[in-house]
């Protein structure tokens, strides 16, 4: 079967796979990291690592134009695997500048890639002499839902190492009560769907309302993704939402720009 390309399917398939070769073995897969804001006091308090294809033609390419291709190329495992040892290294270098903040990762679920992410992990560990507790773990509501026992075993290994555990894009699918219910998780953060223009939508202002109410009770904090305008930052700091995102504070960005950003945040705070 020929695609509207004129090229067969699995000819495609083997570019793209590839292009993706090249690009582990080239180093165009970067981090750009977005600060995450206490919204009681201005503060940075964690940074969410996001992996971009530095593309030589495309220019960046976010993970949604790629990671179909990496898990269908049973590349995924690889790319998350350099990604955290990244982060960590990271790390290092962040905390001769910036010692106390925490920094979040994404993960799969996927098949075939979650379950063998907890032996590096291990290794990582002793390797850089890292805390735990200084990673947050993100997994996305519709990923734990769609492989719910497996990925339930897996994240408590990850708290028995030490890890803090997030449920991202809260509230996107159907999982929300029974991912409280039966996991012992650090954070949430609410879908960005559910932020937007909140201070005008009264239906969204009642989800998150009860969503804080329902974590404060379980001692889970709150992270608001997706923060673009400040009346939107006003009203969740004025229903003591814990921490806010999004691009209202500051875009994703590369290693070097990130401590002028934190300064800027400092300065902010110290005029408020």
């Amino acid at each position: 079967m020929l695609e509207r390309s004129g090229l067969p399917s699995n000819y495609q398939n083997i570019s793209v796979l590839n292009e993706i070769l090249g690009a582990l073995n080239k180093n165009q897969f970067k981090l750009f990291y977005q600060p995450i804001i206490d919204l009681s006091n201005a503060e940075v308090t964690n940074l969410e690592a996001l992996i971009r294809w530095e593309h030589p033609l495309k220019g960046l390419i976010s993970p949604a134009g790629f990671f179909p291709q990496l898990e269908a190329a049973s590349l995924l495992f690889s790319v998350q695997e350099w990604v955290i040892e990244t982060v960590i290294k990271d790390i290092e270098y962040m905390d001769r500048l910036c010692p106390n903040l925490t920094y979040s990762i994404n993960l799969s679920a996927s098949e075939g890639s979650f379950d063998r992410i907890l032996a590096p992990l291990a290794i990582f560990l002793e390797k850089y002499d890292l805390d735990p507790a200084r990673i947050i773990f993100e997994l996305a509501e519709t990923s734990i839902f769609n492989h719910q026992s497996k990925t339930y075993s897996i994240l408590e290994d990850l708290r028995d190492l030490g890890f803090q555990i997030a449920i991202d894009d809260f509230g996107s699918g159907y999982a929300s009560s029974d991912c409280l219910n039966s996991l012992q998780i650090d954070y949430v953060k609410l879908d960005q769907k559910f932020i937007k223009n909140i201070d005008q939508n009264v239906l969204n202002q009642t989800v998150v309302s009860a969503t804080l109410a329902i974590a404060r009770r379980l001692n889970i904090k709150v992270i608001a993704e997706g923060v673009e305008r400040s009346e939107e930052y006003l009203w969740l700091k004025g229903e003591d939402c814990s921490f806010g995102q999004g691009f209202y504070f500051a875009h994703p960005m590369p290693l070097e720009e990130l401590c002028e950003s934190i300064e800027f945040f400092d300065h902010q705070k110290q005029g408020q």
